[in-house]
């Protein structure tokens, strides 16, 4: 979990390691049984660096290793996480869920699968506007009508927005 840091969570481990029961240690520390036994698990499989933060994907022949093993040994999911060191606490059973639904191609990261967002075109970089002087009169007179016909249609817009609010105000009373 990513809301306990390394140090706090080799504390508590040590203390169960030590003797004392998973159950009193994590009542007294405010944390989830289950959490405390899967950091114990991980610290015992893993040491040190079983309590660290980690971010990983998994390609999918990873993902499908796990699954096989777990087939073969009867583990839990639980127990797959643990020994192979997958700190996502329900990823293995959405490994499985994916991998029945759709098989090995279903297990390939989602990247792979289909971008999550449409690509955004590169942009092209915007063109400095040459000075009034390097323009022919036709393109200065082009983007005089253009600037006439946004000034008349913003002044369209507002005069069409303080209608509506008089029109509402007019209403509430």
């Amino acid at each position: 979990m990513t809301k306990y840091n390394p140090a706090f969570k080799l504390k508590l481990v040590k203390q169960c390691l030590a003797g004392n029961s998973t159950n009193r240690v994590a009542v007294r520390n405010g944390i989830g049984h289950s959490i405390l036994q899967r950091w114990v698990r991980s610290y015992q499989q893993h040491g040190l660096p079983g309590l660290a933060k980690q971010y990983s994907r998994y390609d999918a022949q990873f993902k499908l290793n796990v699954l096989q093993r777990i087939d073969q040994d009867g583990l839990s999911d639980q127990q797959a996480a643990i020994l192979f060191g997958i700190r996502g606490q329900n990823c293995v059973g959405e490994w499985k869920r994916l991998y029945h639904a759709g098989g090995i191609n279903a297990l390939k990261p989602h990247r792979e699968r289909e971008p999550a967002m449409p690509q955004k075109p590169p942009e092209t970089p915007v063109q400095s506007c040459p000075d009034d002087d390097e323009r022919t009169r036709q393109e200065l007179l082009d983007e005089l009508g253009y600037l006439r016909a946004e000034n008349a249609y913003l002044k369209k817009l507002d005069a069409l927005i303080r209608e509506q609010n008089a029109a509402r105000a007019k209403k509430r009373k």
